[in-house]
């Protein structure tokens, strides 16, 4: 493999890279990986992808990366992760990103995430979530949050989610907001929530309800709290619900009104009492 003129590499289709084995794979030069067309990438395995020395990850460009098989990118390790141009990551599809190794991942920088397209976020895990350096996460626009798998926001952790910047929560749907755990939840910021759209509340928490500031109600719309679910209110607490307005408790619905506590309703003023009888 050593002595095959780069040259020669722009012949070179999948399926004969496929069969190349780990140690031939191992033993190609950044000029013979350079003349390789892109499409013969997708015949890459994990083994060889796994024996691809860092230095030739610096040869990839977005229609390399965007042409390798999936499987194969359960091989990445951190040193080719780092050594991977941003402008690469702009190939990267939903699938592939999915079966990155967790070290792999932790290993990226801000400058690749914000690469990446938004809809490669799809397919982030919980395990790649919980990976990710605070820092990172400031690297999100609204569009990549919005892409993210559900299942993905298990893993977000308080420290992450506090550096989230809060642009980004606009993007956020209620099978997002539903998967994430009471901690990151109550790492939530006023300004956070307030970029928040209305729709996502409805995928809220009984054990979400319970670590939500009470000054964090004041500012949200009459819209988003109307798309509370029941058995959310059923965790309001009174120190909560003696910050609601009276404009927004009357937004409530009969079915949100009945499944706020008996001891929450005592504990309203006269005019707030009122309001949520209302109607």
């Amino acid at each position: 493999m050593k002595a095959l003129p780069p040259t020669a590499m722009s012949g070179m289709v999948a399926e004969q890279l496929n069969q190349l084995p780990p140690a031939a794979f191992k033993a190609m030069g950044t000029a013979q990986f350079q003349q390789l067309p892109p499409a013969a990438f997708a015949g890459m395995t994990q083994q060889q992808m796994g024996q691809m020395p860092p230095t030739a990850m610096r040869t990839f460009d977005s229609k390399d990366l965007g042409a390798m098989a999936p499987a194969a990118f359960a091989g990445f390790n951190a040193n080719q992760m780092k050594a991977l141009p941003p402008t690469a990551m702009a190939g990267m599809v939903a699938e592939q990103l999915n079966q990155l190794p967790l070290a792999a991942f932790k290993a990226m920088g801000i400058q690749q995430l914000q690469a990446m397209p938004p809809a490669a976020f799809a397919g982030m895990t919980s395990g790649q979530m919980g990976q990710l350096p605070p820092t990172a996460m400031k690297a999100f626009a609204a569009n990549d949050l919005g892409a993210m798998a559900p299942a993905a926001f298990a893993g977000m952790k308080a420290d992450q989610m506090k550096a989230m910047p809060s642009a980004a929560m606009a993007g956020m749907v209620a099978e997002q907001l539903n998967q994430l755990t009471p901690a990151a939840f109550k790492a939530m910021g006023t300004q956070q929530l307030q970029a928040m759209p209305p729709a996502a509340f409805a995928g809220m928490t009984l054990g979400q309800m319970g670590q939500m500031p009470a000054a964090a109600f004041k500012g949200l719309s009459t819209a988003a709290l109307g798309e509370l679910p029941a058995t959310a209110l059923a965790g309001l607490t009174a120190a909560q619900g003696k910050v609601l307005s009276t404009t927004q408790l009357g937004a409530f619905k009969a079915e949100q009104k009945a499944a706020i506590p008996g001891s929450v309703k005592n504990a309203l003023s006269t005019a707030q009492q009122a309001a949520l009888d209302a109607g």
